[in-house]
């Protein structure tokens, strides 16, 4: 690529003429000619990457304290998922953190518990409406909050170590790793429904 631009670089100084502009191919996956199915859009090491916004007073504190609450470093990024809105939900391992970004607002907000309740090891995340569904594997249970960080249930029944969750309509699924099942829950934490067992 660099080698690509210093020549057309030359190019351009030897002849008069425009240089013409070439757009660099995007990352895609399968390579062509298959048809592309993931592209590479962004990358980012912290919200400010993804257009999140610090509000005045905390850019203040921050400034004041020498930290960056607000804006604070991904350090092992693990359980994605996208919201109705094509919001960003994730959660970080390493710092046992929740974070969801609000586009329209370009609001970040993060949770590293919920009331009294501390994340473990909050390894899969899915939101649908105002209630975010965190499967903790640490803790052995799937947390559901809301936005404002109010605790709306928990799940610990006949999990052992949730791994992964979608929510698909009005059903919650949650792969638990160590049974080797899906459990079915309605979206106030009800048992509706399992399958799946060793060896499928």
């Amino acid at each position: 690529m660099l080698l690509a631009s210093f020549g057309m670089c030359v190019v351009s100084l030897a002849a008069p003429k425009p240089a013409a502009t070439t757009k660099a191919p995007a990352l895609v996956w399968p390579a062509p000619p298959e048809p592309a199915r993931i592209v590479y859009v962004q990358s980012a090491t912290q919200p400010a990457g993804l257009g999140a916004k610090v509000g005045g007073f905390r850019r203040f504190a921050n400034w004041v304290a020498g930290g960056q609450r607000g804006n604070e470093r991904f350090v092992k990024p693990f359980g994605l998922a996208l919201d109705e809105a094509d919001n960003l939900c994730v959660t970080d391992t390493a710092d046992n953190s929740v974070s969801w970004f609000e586009r329209a607002k370009n609001r970040w907000h993060r949770w590293e518990r919920i009331g009294k309740l501390r994340f473990a090891a909050p390894v899969a995340i899915a939101k649908q409406g105002d209630t975010l569904f965190v499967a903790d594997s640490g803790r052995a249970e799937v947390v559901a909050f809301s936005i404002k960080g109010e605790l709306r249930f928990r799940v610990k029944e006949g999990l052992t170590c949730p791994a992964g969750l979608v929510v698909w309509s009005d059903r919650l699924f949650v792969a638990d790793s160590q049974r080797h099942q899906v459990r079915v829950f309605d979206l106030r934490g009800k048992p509706v429904t399992e399958f799946g067992q060793r060896g499928t």
